[in-house]
Formats: C-alpha cells, sequence, structure tokens
C-alpha cells in the first residue's frame, strides 16, 4: 500500500503521526507523496487532504480518523460532517467518540474506532517524590483543572509545592515544564503519586492511559465517558474537590487494591495504544475495503 498521510506533528518528536507513519513502513507501506493507494486523514486538515486527492487523480480510498469533539467551535460538526461525507472509511478515536457522533449525525454508516498512540512511556518503579501531576492544555475549561487546586487546599497541600503542570499553557499554579520531551515525561510519571484528568471528554484520555502505565494513580470525574471505555470507574469521583479529597484519602489507605488494577490494565494499554497495533489498525481496514469492491 502507497499511503499519504495528514495528521497532527506537534512540538514533540516523533509526533503520533511520525510513529504510525514508522510501523506501517516497518510492515511494508510506503509513504508517498503522488499516487496514493490510500490518504489518512486526523485533526481536520480536510483541505490539505482533500486537495492531494483532487491534483493525484481521485483513486485513493480515504480513511477518516476523528480524534476528539470540540464543541466549543461552532463549526466544528460541519467540518467533521464533511469529512465523513468524503471519506471511504469513517473512523473515531474512540467508541466514546463514535457513540457522539452517531448520535449528531443521525448516521447509520459503519464507523471503525482506530486509536492514537500513547507516548512510548513505561514503568520504572520510582520513587514518588511528587505528590501530583497534570499533563497537557491547563486553561481548557473543558479540562476542568478548577477543581485542583481546592482540592490540594484542603489536603493542606500548597500547589507551589506539590503540583507539576506539564504542557504547553502556562498555569496560574504549581511549576511549570513546558513541553517535556519523552525521557522526561516518563520520569514525571514514573515520579508522581496521582496524575489528574478531571475533564468533562476526552476523545480517549490517553494520559490516564500513560500515567496507569507508569504507576501514578489517575484522578478522574466520573462524569466523563470515557471512565467507562477504559475501565478505570474505580479512579473517578464527583467533579467537586470534597469528593477528590476522599477519594485521595481512600486511596492512600489502601493504595495495594488501586496499585493491582493498574497492573492488570498495564498491559492492555501498551498493546491497545501502541503505534504498531495502531498501523496494523489502518492497514487491515485498508486491505478489508479494497477486498470487498473488488468481490
Amino acid at each position: 500500500m502507497k499511503i499519504k498521510i495528514f495528521g497532527y506533528t506537534g512540538s514533540v518528536r516523533p509526533s503520533p503521526t511520525e510513529m504510525i507513519q514508522k510501523e506501517l513502513v516497518d510492515l511494508g507501506c510506503e509513504v508517498v507523496e503522488k499516487e496514493a493507494d490510500c490518504i489518512l486523514e486526523t485533526c481536520g486538515l480536510y483541505k490539505n487532504a482533500q486537495k492531494f486527492w483532487n491534483e493525484d487523480g481521485k483513486k485513493a480510498v480515504r480513511i477518516f480518523n476523528l480524534l476528539d469533539v470540540n464543541n466549543q467551535n461552532p463549526n466544528f460538526y460541519d467540518q467533521a460532517w464533511r469529512d465523513y461525507e468524503d471519506c471511504e472509511i469513517a473512523c473515531t478515536i474512540s467508541n466514546t467518540v463514535k457513540a457522539e457522533i452517531r448520535e449528531k449525525f443521525r448516521t447509520f454508516r459503519e464507523i471503525h474506532v482506530i486509536n492514537f498512540p500513547i507516548r512510548p512511556v513505561s514503568h520504572l518503579k520510582y520513587p514518588r517524590g511528587i505528590t501530583s501531576l497534570y499533563v497537557g492544555r491547563f486553561n481548557c475549561p473543558n479540562k476542568r483543572t478548577w477543581v485542583i487546586n481546592p482540592t490540594l487546599q484542603l489536603l493542606t497541600l500548597d500547589p507551589e509545592n506539590h503540583l507539576i503542570v506539564a504542557g504547553s499553557e502556562r498555569p496560574p499554579m504549581g511549576f511549570f515544564i513546558e513541553n517535556p520531551g519523552d525521557v522526561t515525561l516518563n520520569e514525571l510519571y514514573n515520579a508522581s503519586e496521582f496524575t489528574w484528568l478531571p475533564s468533562v471528554s476526552e476523545g480517549i484520555g490517553l494520559t490516564c492511559c500513560e500515567s496507569t502505565i507508569c504507576g501514578s494513580i489517575p484522578l478522574l470525574a466520573n462524569d466523563s465517558p470515557v471512565v467507562r471505555e477504559l475501565g478505570l470507574k474505580e479512579f473517578s469521583v464527583d467533579p467537586k474537590p470534597a469528593a477528590f479529597v476522599q477519594l485521595i484519602k481512600k486511596i492512600q489507605k489502601n493504595p495495594e487494591y488501586y496499585w493491582n488494577i493498574m497492573d492488570e490494565l498495564r498491559p492492555v494499554f501498551l498493546n491497545k495504544f501502541s503505534p504498531q497495533t495502531i498501523a496494523k489498525n489502518i492497514l487491515n481496514l485498508y486491505n478489508s475495503y479494497v477486498g470487498d469492491r473488488k468481490s
């Protein structure tokens, strides 16, 4: 298969797109700039992908993978619908996003799930010298980070000394590390007792997958659908400071119970969200579609 990929690159290398691309090459695919058999599009790069498809003879099979639902963008659903209308193979990053798209579009067309790769993290069994960690966009309203400060205050913990924020947005509290590389991020996860993810919604919540792999206990809101999809109900409570305080104290009384759950989920997440698995899924979808079209 000859493939052209339009996807997220970001500031950290290798990017998720680059990781998937490498694995596709290892599987025998060729990344091309013309005469593609397949176009993989993520992150709403519709105009780029459509221009390439038109100029390349309109022969390539188009796979569109929606990574998240952005309710803050008034044009989001119009753009997403255009992508889904034009592609041959429609996908989402998770069953959570798949359900949201089905409900919004009232569509019965087949939608597949192609996950997105986690960063290359591993369980290092470090001493947990950091109380809590937040990874990602801190100032986005959907992330609901406002619960963190009052929770730490109720625990008589100063956020300046008990919270590290790693991401692209400088937070109003905590110690900030801007866009850490993979090695540093892995060390942060492994050195943190807890990792915050109190979001209203997530495409799939890769942060809590990464923290679970590294042994940093995720703190989640129970109204986020990804909690159910990832099997992390035991780590979730109502998105209120008092509820998070109770959860943290409960975990600290019996941490072995939660560590055992993470030990069971670790190999599941490592396989499910590996770039190797995702590349195989993409190739299988393409081959299945082409096979059905020929038969």
